[in-house]
């Protein structure tokens, strides 16, 4: 219930906050981003966003199961590309070969992968 909670405000917001993909390379695949946080690696804005009583995860610092977690560095902002669930500008953001996740269609083991 908590996820199914979470997805809905996470599409929310992002339908509320999201900006077109800045890529001048990528525009035919309408990529849009969404902003992890550096302090917990959660969507920025939502409920769960620097959460006190979060579980931190060991490896990374970040709160254990979020977008960010072990996928990027506490204290520094990451963009994700909501085309396919990467950290904009990485190597991997919208590769054409990515595997995609049958379950949310964005690139398999993304970042993003079944969280947004």
């Amino acid at each position: 219930m908590f996820k199914i909670l979470m997805r809905c405000v996470a599409v929310t917001l992002l339908a509320i906050a999201i900006t077109g993909c800045n890529q001048a390379d990528r525009p035919a695949l309408g990529a849009r981003e969404a902003t992890l946080c550096g302090g917990c690696g959660q969507l920025k804005g939502t409920p769960s966003c620097c959460d006190k009583t979060a579980v931190v995860c060991s490896g990374c610092s970040l709160a254990k199961g979020s977008p960010g977690c072990c996928k990027m560095t506490k204290g520094q902002s990451a963009t994700l590309c909501t085309g396919c669930g990467q950290i904009k500008g990485s190597d991997k953001c919208c590769d054409p070969n990515a595997a995609k996740c049958s379950g949310c269609g964005l690139a398999k083991g993304s970042p993003a992968c079944c969280k947004l």
